[in-house]
């Protein structure tokens, strides 16, 4: 994955940064853009070797170089909601395997607690709010849960992220199909939030 100064050669290399910076930075995401994006996106060779059609660092180097710039200078507020629409119209844009690697990425930035983790935080809970097909949200749920099933200690921005879906209303995740036909993710969800209302309680 793409860290530091090296996402920023991804994007140049895929010629799509100053579609990145106008996304977010000046809220420009017409439809030729969103199509060089999604076009920078899919890597033919990968296909063709049997892996995944995706360019998984392009994906990544935009999502988290999203990240710098919504927490950098500027209106953050307003820059906080270009991400939402810009991920969330990609995610409309393309399948499964797509959608699952950029919310991936996403939720790889929920980290310690920080400017960057809270950011995305807000981001990601307003991507699922903004989700009207109930596969995307279950995309997003899928990724938490892969990370809170396997990696222990879990990271705090995950943490309190989920707990978040899970216990507050607005967000309806109990009412998802996904969340009622699968036995083991209401399991585990029914587990994770008795595990935070016992520790309020503690």
């Amino acid at each position: 994955m793409p860290t530091g100064a090296n996402h920023v050669q991804h994007l140049h290399q895929a010629k799509i940064k100053p579609i990145v910076d106008d996304a977010i930075v000046r809220g420009v995401q017409d439809g030729p853009r969103i199509a060089t994006l999604l076009q920078a996106m899919v890597n033919p060779d990968n296909a063709v070797r049997g892996g995944t059609r995706f360019n998984v660092a392009v994906i990544h180097a935009v999502v988290l170089h999203c990240g710098v710039l919504m927490t950098g200078d500027g209106d953050r507020q307003a820059m906080e909601q270009r991400v939402v629409r810009l991920l969330g119209t990609l995610n409309d844009k393309t399948d499964d395997e797509g959608r699952y690697i950029i919310n991936s990425s996403a939720v790889n930035q929920l980290r310690y607690p920080n400017t960057h983790t809270a950011a995305f935080r807000r981001v990601i809970l307003a991507m699922f709010r903004r989700m009207s097909a109930y596969d995307h949200k279950e995309s997003v749920v899928r990724v938490m849960l892969e990370r809170l099933i396997v990696n222990r200690p879990h990271p705090w921005g995950l943490l309190v992220t989920f707990i978040e879906l899970l216990c507050n209303e607005q967000y309806r995740l109990w009412e998802c199909p996904f969340a009622m036909e699968y036995s083991k993710v209401r399991e585990t969800m029914t587990l994770l939030r008795q595990q935070y209302h016992d520790n309020r309680k503690k």
